[in-house]
């Protein structure tokens, strides 16, 4: 796992190059093809924080029915010169079903609050915004499971420590459900470095 150190304003965030069967495998799955055949036909997936993973290019280089959606604040004009260039390079041969979207999931953009997924991805961006700031990681997952339809799948992680693979947790239908299982999620990482 490559790891890049950059600015995005005046918040830090590790940039990870992500390979498409680790990703796969820390979500769960044996492989990316296993994770693949678990999408529903025309499944539509957001993997927040996604930075330079190759996941979504490997899944709807597979599966044109997908519509996969990554998003990370560190897409944005603040990025560094090296870190767009292989974004560009991501993007340019991304398949058409694969869309890069520049954004924060502690206030999400408009285009994608009107939308809704039903799997939402996110591996390594958790602890990164709890050890910052618990209530910003309560509101990142908070808005990650109104982003996601009800019913659908949250794979979320890691969970307690830098070894563990991600949660994976049914989206839930009522508000009082949501806000506990952002509470769940997020408390392990209050204090950690």
């Amino acid at each position: 796992m490559n790891v890049v150190r950059l600015q995005v304003g005046d918040i830090p965030t590790p940039t990870i190059h992500r390979d498409a069967d680790e990703l796969a495998q820390r979500h769960g799955f044996a492989s990316v093809d296993a994770f693949t055949d678990s999408l529903s036909e025309h499944e539509s997936v957001l993997d927040v924080g996604a930075s330079l993973s190759t996941l979504g290019h490997a899944v709807t280089r597979r599966r044109s029915d997908i519509s996969w959606t990554n998003m990370d604040i560190a897409y944005g004009d603040d990025a560094d010169k090296n870190f767009s260039a292989m974004l560009r390079s991501m993007q340019e041969s991304a398949p058409e079903n694969l869309q890069y979207l520049a954004g924060n999931i502690v206030n999400p953009p408009a285009e994608l609050r009107a939308r809704s997924f039903g799997r939402v991805l996110s591996f390594w961006m958790l602890p990164h915004i709890v050890q910052r700031s618990h209530q910003e990681g309560l509101v990142a997952v908070s808005n990650m499971l109104a982003l996601g339809t009800v019913g659908g799948t949250l794979s979320i992680g890691p969970l307690r420590s830098r070894s563990d693979n991600a949660g994976v947790f049914t989206i839930p239908a009522s508000t009082e459900d949501a806000i506990a299982l952002a509470v769940k999620v997020t408390e392990p990482w209050i204090g950690k470095k």
